[in-house]
Protein backbone atom coordinates (compact mmCIF):
# COMPACT_ATOMS: atom_id res chain seq x y z
CA UNK A 1 0.00 0.00 0.00
CA UNK A 2 1.20 3.20 -0.64
CA UNK A 3 0.60 6.88 0.87
CA UNK A 4 1.22 10.36 -0.36
CA UNK A 5 2.16 13.28 1.20
CA UNK A 6 3.11 16.39 -0.12
CA UNK A 7 3.58 14.94 -4.06
CA UNK A 8 6.10 12.16 -2.61
CA UNK A 9 5.14 8.65 -2.48
CA UNK A 10 6.30 6.84 0.62
CA UNK A 11 6.10 2.75 1.27
CA UNK A 12 3.65 2.08 4.01
CA UNK A 13 5.19 -0.35 6.65
CA UNK A 14 3.89 -1.93 9.51
CA UNK A 15 7.37 -2.34 10.94
CA UNK A 16 7.74 -1.85 14.69
CA UNK A 17 9.56 1.35 16.04
CA UNK A 18 12.69 -0.60 17.07
CA UNK A 19 13.21 -2.01 13.94
CA UNK A 20 12.53 1.68 12.08
CA UNK A 21 15.32 2.80 14.08
CA UNK A 22 17.47 -0.08 13.17
CA UNK A 23 16.70 0.57 9.88
CA UNK A 24 17.86 4.20 9.94
CA UNK A 25 21.38 3.33 11.73
CA UNK A 26 21.86 0.92 9.15
CA UNK A 27 21.30 2.99 6.24
CA UNK A 28 23.17 6.12 7.25
CA UNK A 29 26.44 3.71 8.46
CA UNK A 30 28.93 2.24 5.60
CA UNK A 31 27.58 -1.23 6.06
CA UNK A 32 31.17 -2.87 7.02
CA UNK A 33 30.72 -0.41 10.42
CA UNK A 34 27.06 -1.63 10.65
CA UNK A 35 27.81 -5.29 10.33
CA UNK A 36 30.35 -4.93 12.91
CA UNK A 37 27.92 -3.14 15.11
CA UNK A 38 25.18 -5.51 14.72
CA UNK A 39 27.71 -8.57 15.51
CA UNK A 40 28.92 -6.17 18.63
CA UNK A 41 25.37 -6.32 19.40
CA UNK A 42 24.53 -10.14 18.86
CA UNK A 43 27.57 -11.29 21.07
CA UNK A 44 26.90 -8.65 24.18
CA UNK A 45 23.65 -10.93 25.63
CA UNK A 46 25.43 -14.19 25.14
CA UNK A 47 28.78 -12.43 26.72
CA UNK A 48 27.19 -10.93 29.49
CA UNK A 49 24.97 -13.79 30.36
CA UNK A 50 28.25 -16.30 30.44
CA UNK A 51 30.12 -14.03 33.39
CA UNK A 52 30.45 -16.04 36.45
CA UNK A 53 28.23 -19.23 34.64
CA UNK A 54 29.03 -22.46 34.96
CA UNK A 55 28.17 -24.27 31.51
CA UNK A 56 25.55 -26.79 32.00
CA UNK A 57 26.28 -30.64 31.16
CA UNK A 58 25.32 -30.66 27.80
CA UNK A 59 27.91 -27.53 26.88
CA UNK A 60 30.57 -29.28 29.13
CA UNK A 61 29.65 -32.51 26.69
CA UNK A 62 29.27 -30.70 23.26
CA UNK A 63 32.87 -28.65 24.32
CA UNK A 64 34.80 -32.40 24.87
CA UNK A 65 33.21 -33.64 21.17
CA UNK A 66 34.20 -30.20 19.71
CA UNK A 67 37.84 -30.45 20.93
CA UNK A 68 38.14 -34.15 19.46
CA UNK A 69 36.52 -32.88 15.96
CA UNK A 70 39.07 -32.61 13.16
CA UNK A 71 39.89 -29.40 12.52
CA UNK A 72 37.91 -29.45 8.31
CA UNK A 73 34.68 -31.47 9.80
CA UNK A 74 34.42 -28.16 12.13
CA UNK A 75 35.06 -25.71 9.42
CA UNK A 76 32.51 -27.87 7.08
CA UNK A 77 29.62 -27.74 9.73
CA UNK A 78 30.68 -24.39 11.27
CA UNK A 79 29.57 -22.94 7.61
CA UNK A 80 26.59 -24.82 6.69
CA UNK A 81 24.59 -25.29 9.86
CA UNK A 82 24.94 -21.28 10.79
CA UNK A 83 24.06 -20.64 6.94
CA UNK A 84 20.70 -23.46 7.21
CA UNK A 85 19.81 -21.57 11.11
CA UNK A 86 19.38 -18.46 9.21
CA UNK A 87 17.08 -19.58 6.66
CA UNK A 88 15.09 -21.57 8.84
CA UNK A 89 15.17 -19.53 11.91
CA UNK A 90 15.26 -16.32 10.15
CA UNK A 91 14.09 -15.75 6.58
CA UNK A 92 11.46 -18.75 7.11
CA UNK A 93 9.81 -17.89 9.53
CA UNK A 94 9.57 -14.04 8.79
CA UNK A 95 8.69 -14.52 5.45
CA UNK A 96 6.51 -17.12 6.17
CA UNK A 97 4.48 -14.83 8.53
CA UNK A 98 4.66 -12.10 6.01
CA UNK A 99 3.37 -14.49 3.44
CA UNK A 100 0.34 -16.04 6.05
CA UNK A 101 -0.62 -12.73 7.83
CA UNK A 102 1.17 -10.14 6.21
CA UNK A 103 2.96 -9.31 9.66
CA UNK A 104 6.80 -10.18 8.96
CA UNK A 105 7.70 -8.66 12.79
CA UNK A 106 5.70 -11.41 13.96
CA UNK A 107 7.38 -13.70 12.20
CA UNK A 108 10.34 -12.46 13.67
CA UNK A 109 9.00 -12.67 17.39
CA UNK A 110 8.29 -16.16 16.14
CA UNK A 111 11.42 -17.36 14.89
CA UNK A 112 13.53 -15.89 17.81
CA UNK A 113 11.20 -17.39 20.31
CA UNK A 114 11.31 -20.68 18.79
CA UNK A 115 14.77 -21.24 18.06
CA UNK A 116 15.96 -19.98 21.79
CA UNK A 117 12.93 -21.94 23.29
CA UNK A 118 12.10 -24.52 21.12
CA UNK A 119 15.29 -25.61 19.72
CA UNK A 120 17.25 -25.01 22.87
CA UNK A 121 14.71 -26.60 25.66
CA UNK A 122 16.82 -29.04 26.59
CA UNK A 123 19.48 -26.51 28.15
CA UNK A 124 19.34 -24.41 31.12
CA UNK A 125 17.93 -20.42 31.39
CA UNK A 126 20.85 -18.92 30.28
CA UNK A 127 21.71 -20.35 27.48
CA UNK A 128 18.07 -20.12 26.10
CA UNK A 129 18.21 -16.01 26.53
CA UNK A 130 21.69 -15.91 24.98
CA UNK A 131 19.77 -18.03 21.91
CA UNK A 132 16.62 -16.35 22.00
CA UNK A 133 19.35 -12.59 22.27
CA UNK A 134 21.25 -14.21 19.09
CA UNK A 135 17.86 -15.03 17.21
CA UNK A 136 16.30 -11.44 17.88
CA UNK A 137 19.15 -9.44 16.91
CA UNK A 138 19.85 -11.44 13.95
CA UNK A 139 15.75 -11.39 12.66
CA UNK A 140 15.32 -7.47 13.42
CA UNK A 141 18.49 -6.81 11.13
CA UNK A 142 17.01 -8.87 8.69
CA UNK A 143 13.88 -7.28 9.20
CA UNK A 144 16.10 -3.82 8.59
CA UNK A 145 17.30 -4.61 5.73
CA UNK A 146 14.69 -6.56 4.07
CA UNK A 147 13.17 -3.71 2.38
CA UNK A 148 16.11 -3.05 0.59
CA UNK A 149 16.91 -6.24 -0.12
CA UNK A 150 15.88 -9.62 0.54
CA UNK A 151 18.85 -11.38 -0.37
CA UNK A 152 20.80 -8.58 0.95
CA UNK A 153 19.36 -9.18 4.33
CA UNK A 154 19.63 -12.90 4.24
CA UNK A 155 23.20 -12.70 3.51
CA UNK A 156 23.50 -10.48 6.44
CA UNK A 157 21.93 -12.85 8.65
CA UNK A 158 24.31 -15.84 7.54
CA UNK A 159 27.16 -13.26 8.01
CA UNK A 160 25.90 -12.93 11.49
CA UNK A 161 25.30 -16.26 11.98
CA UNK A 162 29.16 -17.11 11.17
CA UNK A 163 30.64 -14.64 13.27
CA UNK A 164 28.60 -15.91 15.97
CA UNK A 165 29.81 -20.04 14.86
CA UNK A 166 33.24 -18.86 14.00
CA UNK A 167 33.68 -17.29 17.58
CA UNK A 168 32.22 -20.15 19.40
CA UNK A 169 34.76 -22.76 17.02
CA UNK A 170 36.99 -20.32 18.52
CA UNK A 171 36.17 -20.41 22.06
CA UNK A 172 35.55 -24.77 22.06
CA UNK A 173 39.36 -25.24 20.54
CA UNK A 174 40.76 -22.77 23.73
CA UNK A 175 41.94 -20.00 21.02
CA UNK A 176 40.07 -17.23 22.49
Amino acid sequence: MRATRMGQTTAMTSSPAAVVEVRHWLSKLPWPVAFILSAAAMLAGPVLLSIGAVDPPQVQAADGAMKAAPAWLLLLVGALVPALEAIVWCMGFIEGAHFVARRPALGALLGAMAYGVAYHHAYDLRTIAAATWVAAVINVSYLALREQSRGKALLWAIGLRWVFAGLGLLSYRGII
